[in-house]
């Protein structure tokens, strides 16, 4: 069949298989304003990610627990630090990520109940997703009328209206009611359902066929649909066309913490409702079996509620507004966190994941009055006292929905979460999860330090996460990057700047380099984008303790802005995985090796399979040799594969079993450059380049 010129649109699949040998994805965890909770959700770009979780999520400051602990906290209205490090990750040129949006026991989807205007059974409607983001959405049904009547009771007769109908009868004491014709037993028509109406005054036949409109709680237009249809057996029924699509897919599947069962019905509703659907912000829960005719009675999912009229019922639009909607930020929990971390060390894609959230409660630690430096020394100075703060500010308002609402007791919770006590345990668990399984070993943690630390607290961190993980002792498996840095903050004309970990920035720099040059690319002396300036100028003899401390630098440098200037793994042994780049490429590998089996399981365990395993090795690490990942010069001196005989003996063989001893030389990066100089009568003259200096003995 010939086509027409034109533009065709097709649905491109993405290539999910491709992600098995990829090295630049990241998974964060965090607070996001809306999206699905307690699952891991794919997302490509900047726009996906505003589309699918929002803004920027407000908090509201130090609890007043927090302030009694730490004096040093200063109440203030700040964000949530995820979703200024995955912009910050887009900034910096990242690609695919994997996001887990954080969950409280008592976050709330915005919810309505309502009566279906055909049937008079209950709606249940909720938001797609839970969070004070869908307080106040609205959805609007406008109403047109066909035929309007006088009529004195029921049954009736009148020209224009006929069984089927969707009519709407007005009483004279001011009553109200929506149903369907039937036709009576002695004749004429009647409604159905039946109502208390008295005294009829008017009725009228409505169109049953609508274009209603989604609003969000600012006012501004956020979807259109066309053509959808008031009565439960049209081709697009509204309740069934916003219904949330059943059974959830195994990727929308909550891992609901132990610690919260059992739900809480208002959270089991909000999973419920994540499901996918027609509209990115509404979904309706209606009954489960639609009748065939309208005098059928609907089972009733919503047996605790009663459906009420909506605002505008008796007009020519009817407004159904969502309430009820809750963040329950300061509800986040160590489980939210560990339920996070089990996710992001099972899920097959991420190369790399860091959960910034975990230092909200120490994000109030801001400068004083907030003040940027105006120039970035090459020594850091001697510590001065504090600057007196000017007048103080008044205070901001309140987000927008804070304030009690109707039917609702209290107020939307975006209080900052007190789970500080728990931050360096969890950091310890984080590096512990990626250890347990076989995909966590395949991957590297960015770990946050805490703001305002000085370096020696910075070292000392490093060497307690070096030490307390699983394998080898583990620390290969996570890298810290310090100190914290004043961004600009994302979709802000002023160019105002927030208080952050650096781990967004810098992750975008590796996903950026690792998809041009591979998991052994050099990121380290790469500009953060987006940055203003550093927490803290580095001397130079701070940076060289943090580097001997496996801590990684971010350093201001007159004319080169911020730079991330180290690369160092938390592992404090010899070998070179003590530096990032060499340690993705020993994660590579591991994942390399784990899928080439995969694809090679159930085949005869014959010396044609030996042969087979050895050519597919050799041929993914002669890809890594030319991306420069090894120390070699040539393959032979890089890398070693062996997979005969002498690896499989019968008894392993008869096993099952298929063993191949993989030898590698990840490279080193240069770090140091010694430059000998000798002086003359004439003046000095470089004599000779030694090249790189042992780290160890620096």
């Amino acid at each position: 069949m010939s086509l027409a010129p034109g533009i065709a649109f097709v649905r491109a699949e993405r290539p999910q298989d491709a992600d098995a040998l990829r090295a630049d994805i990241v998974g964060f965890a965090g607070i996001f304003e809306r999206g699905p909770l307690l699952v891991a959700s794919r997302i490509e770009d900047l726009g996906e990610f505003r589309a699918t979780f929002g803004d920027l999520v407000p908090i509201a400051g130090a609890t007043e627990d927090q302030r009694t602990r730490e004096p040093q906290l200063r109440a203030h209205r700040g964000f949530a630090l995820t979703p200024l490090a995955v912009h910050g990750f887009f900034q910096n040129g990242g690609g695919t990520c994997i996001l887990f949006r954080l969950a409280s026991p008592k976050m709330r989807a915005s919810s309505a109940y309502v009566r279906d205007f055909a049937t008079g059974a209950t709606i249940g409607l909720g938001a797609s997703s839970a969070g004070s983001w869908s307080e106040g959405l609205e959805l609007q049904i406008p109403i047109v009328v066909r035929k309007r009547a006088a009529i004195a009771k029921f049954p009736f007769e009148a020209p224009g209206f006929s069984a089927g109908d969707l009519v709407r009868v007005f009483g004279k004491d001011g009553s109200l009611a929506f149903g369907r014709l039937v036709p009576a037993e002695a004749g004429g028509l009647e409604l159905s359902p039946s109502a208390a109406t008295k005294e009829l005054r008017t009725i009228e036949s409505i169109d049953p066929t609508v274009h209603v409109t989604l609003r969000d709680a600012r006012g501004g237009v956020t979807e259109r649909f066309r053509n959808l249809s008031l009565l439960p057996e049209g081709p697009r029924a509204i309740w069934r066309f916003f219904a949330a699509k059943e059974p959830l897919g195994p990727s929308l599947q909550p891992e609901v913490p132990p610690a919260w069962l059992p739900l809480d019905d208002a959270l089991a509703l909000a999973l419920r409702l994540q499901a996918p659907g027609e509209s990115a912000l509404l979904r309706s829960e209606a009954p489960r079996a639609w009748p065939s005719g309208a005098s059928t009675v609907l089972e009733r999912p919503w047996a605790a509620r009663e459906g009420r009229l909506p605002e505008g019922a008796d007009g020519a639009m009817v407004r159904i507004v969502l309430r009820g909607g809750d963040d329950g930020t300061g509800a986040i929990d160590r489980a939210a966190f560990e339920a996070a971390m089990a996710v992001l060390a099972s899920h097959p894609a991420p190369s790399i994941v860091s959960i910034p959230e975990l230092m909200l409660p120490f994000s109030a630690q801001l400068d004083p009055c907030g003040e940027l430096p105006t120039d970035i020394p090459i020594e850091k100075p001697p510590a001065a006292p504090p600057p007196p703060c000017a007048e103080p500010s008044p205070p901001p308002a309140p987000p927008s929905g804070s304030k009690p609402r109707p039917g609702v007791e209290g107020e939307i919770d975006n209080r900052m979460p007190d789970f500080a006590a728990s931050v360096p345990r969890l950091q310890e668990e984080l590096l512990s999860a990626l250890g347990a399984t076989q995909e966590g070993r395949e991957r590297i943690a960015l770990i946050d330090p805490l703001p305002s630390l000085s370096t020696r607290g910075a070292i000392a961190r490093a060497h307690e996460l070096g030490t307390s993980g699983n394998e080898q002792p583990g620390g290969s498996l996570g890298a810290m990057f310090y100190p914290w840095v004043h961004a600009i903050r994302a979709r802000s004309d002023a160019g105002e700047t927030v208080f952050l970990p650096a781990c967004g920035h810098i992750a975008g720099i590796m996903a950026r380099t690792t998809r041009e040059r591979g998991p052994s690319a050099r990121f380290a002396n790469e500009r953060l984008e987006g940055v203003a300036a550093s927490e803290r100028a580095l001397s130079e003899q701070e940076r060289a303790d943090l580097n001997d401390g496996q801590v990684s630098a971010v350093a201001s440098f007159a004319g080169r802005g911020v730079l991330v200037y180290g690369a160092r793994s938390l592992f404090a042994g010899i070998g070179p995985q003590k530096y990032v780049p060499a340690a993705r490429v020993v994660a590579f590998v591991r994942r390399m090796l784990r899928v080439t089996g995969e694809t090679l399981v159930f085949e005869p365990n014959d010396p044609f399979l030996w042969i087979h395993v050895r050519i597919t090795l050799e041929a993914s690490l002669h890809e890594l040799f030319l991306q420069g990942a090894f120390a070699g010069a040539t393959p032979n001196t890089s890398y070693a594969v062996r997979c005969d005989e002498t690896t499989n003996p019968p008894d392993s063989v008869a096993l099952g079993r298929v063993i191949a001893e993989v030898d590698i030389a990840p490279s080193v990066p240069l770090e140091f450059l010694t430059i000998r100089v000798g002086f003359s009568r004439d003046g000095s003259e470089v004599l000779d380049l030694t090249g790189p200096r042992r780290p160890e003995v620096a």
